[in-house]
């Protein structure tokens, strides 16, 4: 929306064209007026309409769905003409009824209470269509909710949680104000306006959104406080859902007030950005009502007691944003600065007057930081000095407004008054006065301490005296009010001030100075107080932000503590754009993190300490330094030419940093390409002699004292050696437990072949052995990996009992560290395991080799954010019990992969069941062994504990002990669909165990005439070349519309044609398709093949390739007979048919005549058609313009004979728990 403009005609026009683009609201704007609601032609400038709602009796359905008002407007000038049809497309528009509502002569009043009558205030441009379809929805489930409602509000006066008008953002002055909110929480009537019902249930949600355990000395009550909050996200849900998702719904006063009331709802959860979102959502719709305007409105004088809705709706509204969006690193929604008008502040009291001073400030602040991003930091920070001094000076002028004993900390009582209230909120404005101090001078410190500039004292002393402000009445504050999810925000400035502090010392100590030296113990115990303040808001919130802040402080702290005993730590700015949420990145040796206000910093940290490691370094880069006479360092010898080459400027991720140093650099002439981070070359003063030489500087003038603070200059590496860049990788995805240095002695020349139990690699008892050849020339590759029995399931089974009982206790982060380290192992030793795989597989290197490692490490990344994100169920006690629903695991689980992926198959199994408490065992195929074994050395050093993750290697004889077992408690199977359907008897008839089957495929592709040919072309071939065609879901049934079928197949042959010239070895880089699995498999294809001939038009391949090894050439039929075995049945090789079609319903005939029905495709440009046939074709995936991939977020499988059950995503853990019912007698 365009900024709200004092030129009501200008403004009138904004407005009106911005009608057009705003969503869900045009289609809700009627073109019509009713005749009599106001004389003359001057535009109308009343508020909006109310409608009032009698609740004396029980209409049904509800008396406001009986109304539709034709609100009307005076003719405006300049303002577009809009006509939509109103909500819900209905035709027949003379069957509706209508009334007219006059305009009042003034605002309604909001301190109205509600008794018999409501009111809702309602925009003058919209009218409410009579019936709405989500509204009998709406009523049902609110009807549903009432006893756990009445639960809910039972809960709230047990935990003795009083309902009090919301403090809007940490204003004091930033009450929502409604006749509604003066009620105590009461459970919304059905009937009701939905508004109010979704009113009701914000708040209510609210409400137990505040609960923590020092709420309440009921241990009853503490117990639910989980299923509490449980229930508050499933109201605001609701409420969301049914009601402020409807954009015809919030459009009106009451509608903001509930989208506010929506954002700080999302804000006390720590989710700024959908908050944001709420607000900016809000402001949009409030100058779609004109509200700026309104609020301005000429020669009306302010009056605190009886002040405009309007007016404190937009302040509110603009407050909200500008907190949000310089918080994100976002430009604010408009540039209007009315709500500071100097009669509006000279009428409001201190706290009032400071928020609105406040909001004015914020804008500045944004807008300062919005030019300095658009621009080189470093020259915009220098040509913002002036706006900045001015802002310096203007936060002086707002302090010096009220009394010096104003700004004293207050005191606060040990219990909830209204007196301690007021001081809470003092303390709350004197934090937001302080923070904007802090932040903005925090870019010109950030700057500072992350170069060799002069130090900016000035900026350095007011961020830091603002920090200790900040720290000092943030630990009072959260000693007064303990409620994690109350004032959230506080807790990020908190954040804000103590990293300021820690890295003003940590540059303090490089430098050698002691400008804060006097004051370091003070600042550490504040910040000390802050870690605990936070541990304990974590400990009873659901919040990942404060883990992560935590996370961040205790590194600066301990790098500050290392710091003053020596060690060497450089900082670098990465980004000064900031996202939002604080996020690490990094952290072990060195810390990367974002925070809001701070941006994306990078603290590096030297293992040696002192002087010693920066000799070191410039050592081994420059030779030695010889020691002058007078005790300085002399120039480092240069050689022969007087100069040294640098080829790159590493390590800066933002080059503007490095090159303020010396002016001469060019930003072209440096290199930060993620290669040459990777390099270890040096930076020392000096300057470019042409675009490839660099020459350095005289170093006299660098006393010996002064060496520690050159790391800031010279180590430009992310890394600073090999070994510095080993610990790094190894711990890049662990947290709390770093990952040992796994003993991983397997190659190609040393393959595993013994059975992997009990965290020990073991000969099998059976004396039975497994042979397997290489596909690229049919030579033996071993003849001794073991053969699992019954035995050695036993043995499996046995262990991983013995350790579910504490496996399923482990705390969730340890289990998600665990998975973690086993993808950074996997991906560490990623080269040996693709080599393993493609000694037997034959999936080329370059193509299949890498794709299947990435999956394989992606699968357990995924799964490993599940662990702590397994939530139950509860429900209400209107029977006297409270239900809850527990989700736990099985117990003993398993899974039997199939040889065509056996890396990403075993990851894809084995990571919800891990994630979810289980303990694993992983059946091998017999074609494809050696990757899976050698993974047994890279979970014992993931630090799994013996017998939850354990590998036996078999064949099908394996696979049948393992489905009839009566002590396991699932088994997920992946193959074909004749070994699927006895896996699913054995299973049975054994302990009727949980099964879950991903069968065959006989995926099809539809392409229609308007569809991008050579994108569908490039998806389809792919899909059947790929892993040689050996994939469950590859589109070998191909549907090409009439209008483009000839120029179609002539692109497809002519792509498949380029893809058998790549037909090769699989360890050739170049080579994109190798050989099928086995002899058996290549005389499985070529049987269908030579069968096929005589079923279809042979369009290219049909041949063996290659002397040696089984290379099958891609294999393409048209114009094949429905009942052709070439179509009905699963080849499992790089072979496809294509036929024609005429029109979408025969297509989608065709496409569903299968027996399977895992994967199809829709390539066409017509979304509409594209949805419509995705809903009609009988299969587990479909993709549009795509086809055969997968994805971990969301469910992978089929119906029909394609399987059962679901692998990825919240549906393969489900399928690895049990729920639980829990019931408690609330009576006893």
């Amino acid at each position: 929306m365009s900024p709200a403009t004092t030129d009501r005609g200008a403004a009138h026009q904004k407005v009106a064209q911005s009608l057009l683009h705003v969503e869900g609201l045009i289609s809700q704007l009627l073109d019509q007026s009713a005749p009599g609601s106001h004389s003359g032609g001057e535009p109308s400038t009343l508020p909006p309409a109310s409608l009032k709602f009698h609740r004396g009796s029980t209409p049904a359905p509800p008396r406001w769905r009986e109304i539709r008002p034709q609100l009307t407007r005076g003719p405006v000038q300049h303002e577009a003409s809009v006509s939509a049809p109103p909500v819900g497309g209905d035709k027949e528009t003379d069957r509706r009824q209508s009334v007219t509502l006059p305009n009042p002569a003034s605002e309604p009043q909001s301190n109205q209470t509600e008794t018999s009558e409501t009111n809702v205030a309602v925009p003058t441009a919209i009218g409410l269509p009579p019936t709405i379809p989500f509204v009998d929805t709406l009523n049902h489930h609110v009807k549903s909710l009432i006893p756990s409602l009445n639960s809910a509000l039972v809960i709230l006066r047990k935990a003795k949680v009083a309902y009090h008008p919301i403090q809007m953002m940490q204003s004091p002055g930033g009450f929502v104000q409604s006749s509604i909110h003066c009620q105590p929480l009461a459970i919304p009537d059905p009937t009701l306006h939905p508004l109010l019902i979704a009113r009701r249930l914000i708040e209510i949600a609210l409400g137990l959104q505040h609960l923590h355990e020092s709420n309440s000395s009921d241990k009853g009550v503490s117990r639910l406080l989980r299923s509490a909050r449980e229930a508050s996200r499933r109201y605001f849900d609701a409420a969301i859902r049914y009601v402020t998702s409807q954009d015809l719904m919030v459009a009106s006063y009451d509608g903001l007030e509930i989208l506010m009331l929506e954002g700080l709802y999302h804000i006390n959860s720590g989710n700024l950005k959908p908050g944001w979102m709420a607000f900016r959502r809000a402001i949009s719709i409030a100058q779609l009502l004109n509200l700026p305007l309104r609020s301005q409105r000429s020669g009306e004088i302010y009056e605190p007691s009886h002040a405009p809705k309007s007016r404190l709706l937009w302040f509110r509204l603009n407050y909200a944003d500008r907190f949000l969006s310089l918080m994100l690193g976002l430009p604010s929604a408009t540039t209007d600065n009315s709500v500071a008008s100097s009669d509006v502040v000279a009428a409001e009291g201190p706290l009032g007057r400071l928020d609105q001073l406040h909001t004015v400030i914020m804008g500045r602040l944004i807008s300062r930081n919005q030019r300095v991003a658009a621009a080189d930091p470093t020259q915009a920070l220098q040509s913002e000095l002036e706006e900045t001094q001015s802002l310096d000076q203007e936060l002086q002028r707002i302090a010096s407004l009220l009394p010096a004993e104003w700004w004293l900390p207050p005191h606060l009582g040990d219990s909830v008054t209204d007196a301690s209230t007021s001081e809470a909120s003092r303390l709350l404005a004197q934090v937001n006065h302080a923070h904007l101090l802090l932040i903005l001078h925090l870019p010109y410190v950030l700057q500072s301490l992350s170069s060799l500039q002069p130090r900016d004292a000035d900026s350095l002393y007011k961020a830091v005296t603002a920090s200790r402000d900040i720290l000092s009445r943030f630990i009072l504050y959260r000693k007064f009010n303990q409620v994690p999810t109350c004032c959230r925000a506080v807790d990020f400035k908190a954040l804000t001030a103590s990293a300021t502090l820690l890295l003003a010392h940590l540059d303090v100590h490089s430098l050698g100075h002691c400008a804060l030296a006097h004051q370091r113990l003070q600042d550490i115990g504040l910040i000390q107080m802050t870690i605990r303040s936070i541990e304990g808001l974590v400990k009873s919130s659901l919040d990942s932000q404060g883990e992560t802040e935590l996370r961040v402080l205790k590194w600066l702290q301990e790098a500050e503590a290392s710091a003053a005993d020596g060690v060497v730590h450089s900082l670098y700015i990465n980004e000064s754009a900031c996202g939002g949420e604080c996020r690490i990145f990094e952290e072990g040796l060195n810390l990367e993190f974002a925070a809001p206000y701070l941006g994306r910093l990078r603290v590096n940290r030297l293992d040696e300490s002192g002087e010693g490691a920066v000799e070191k370094l410039l050592t081994e880069h420059l030779g030695t330094m010889p020691e002058d006479s007078s005790g300085g360092y002399a120039a480092w010898p240069l050689h022969d030419t007087g100069r040294v080459a640098v080829p790159s400027l590493t390590g800066f991720s933002v080059t503007d940093t490095m090159c303020d140093r010396v002016d001469s650099i060019h930003r072209s002439q440096i290199d930060t390409s993620l290669a040459a981070r990777g390099s270890h070359e040096v930076l020392v003063p000096g300057t470019y002699t042409d675009s490839h030489t660099w020459e350095f500087q005289d170093l006299r003038s660098y006393k010996k004292r002064d060496i520690r603070r050159f790391p800031r200059t010279f180590i430009l590496s992310t890394f600073i050696d090999q070994s510095a860049t080993d610990m790094v990788s190894s711990n890049a995805f662990s947290t709390s437990g770093p990952s040992e240095k796994a003993d991983f002695p397997w190659n190609i020349d040393h393959l595993p072949t013994k059975l992997f139990i009990n965290n020990e690699f073991v000969d099998a008892k059976s004396d039975k052995f497994l042979t397997v050849y290489n596909p690229k020339d049919g030579s033996l590759v071993s003849d001794s990996v073991a053969l699992a029995g019954e035995e050695d399931v036993d043995a499996a089974v046995q262990a991983a009992e013995a350790a579910f009982p504490a496996w399923r206790k482990t705390p969730p982060n340890i289990r998600r560290d665990m998975l973690l380290n086993l993808a950074s192992n996997l991906l560490e030793h990623s080269q040996a395991m693709a080599a393993m795989t493609r000694a037997t597989l034959g999936g080329p290197i370059s193509v299949a080799g890498a794709m299947e490692i990435g999956f394989a490490v992606e699968a357990l990344r995924y799964f490993a954010g599940w662990t702590d994100k397994l939530a139950g169920e509860t429900y209400p006690e209107e029977d006297g019990f409270f239900k809850l629903v527990r989700q736990e695991p099985l117990g003993v689980v398993s899974g039997i992969i199939p040889w065509n992926a056996p890396l990403g198959s075993a990851c894809a199994k084995a990571a919800p069941a891990l994630a979810t408490g289980n303990c694993f065992i992983l059946k091998l195929s017999e074609k494809t062994p050696f990757a899976g074994l050698a993974m047994g050395s890279l979970i014992k050093a993931a630090g799994f504990p013996p017998g939850v993750f354990q590998i036996l290697s078999g064949d099908g004889s394996t696979g049948a002990i393992i489905a009839n077992h009566m002590r396991i408690r699932k088994v997920s199977f992946t193959g074909s669909t004749a070994t699927g359907k006895k896996i699913q008897e054995m299973a049975a008839r054994s302990n009727l165990k949980r099964v879950t089957l991903e069968l065959g495929g006989k995926s099809p592709a539809l392409i229609f005439n308007d569809a991008n040919i050579g994108n569908a072309v490039t998806w389809c071939v792919n899909a059947i070349t790929i892993n040689t065609g050996q994939a469950c879901f590859a589109a070998s049934r191909v549907y090409v519309q009439s209008g483009i079928y000839d120029v179609f197949v002539q692109r497809y042959r002519a792509l498949v044609e380029e893809k058998t010239k790549l037909v090769g070895d699989p360890d050739d880089p170049n080579s994109f398709v190798g050989p099928v699995v086995d002899e058996a498999q290549f005389n499985r294809v070529m049987g269908f093949i030579n069968r096929g001939s005589s079923q279809g038009p042979l369009l290219v391949g049909g041949s063996r390739l290659h002397d040696k090894g089984y290379y099958v050439a891609p294999t393409v039929f048209t114009d094949v007979a429905e009942d052709a075995e070439i179509i009905r049945q699963e080849i499992f090789g790089p072979v496809a048919v294509i036929n024609r079609f005429e029109s979408e319903d025969e297509v989608i005939k065709l496409a569903n005549d299968t027996r399977y029905g895992l994967m199809a495709g829709v390539f066409t440009q017509d979304i509409t058609r594209a949805m419509r046939i995705s809903a009609e074709l009988d299969s587990g995936m479909v993709g549009i313009n795509a086809v055969s991939t997968v994805f971990w977020q969301t469910p992978f499988g089929g119906t029909k004979e394609s399987g059962i059950g679901r692998e990825n995503g919240i549906h393969a853990i489900r399928s690895h728990t049990e729920p639980k019912t829990v019931f408690i007698n609330m009576k006893a």
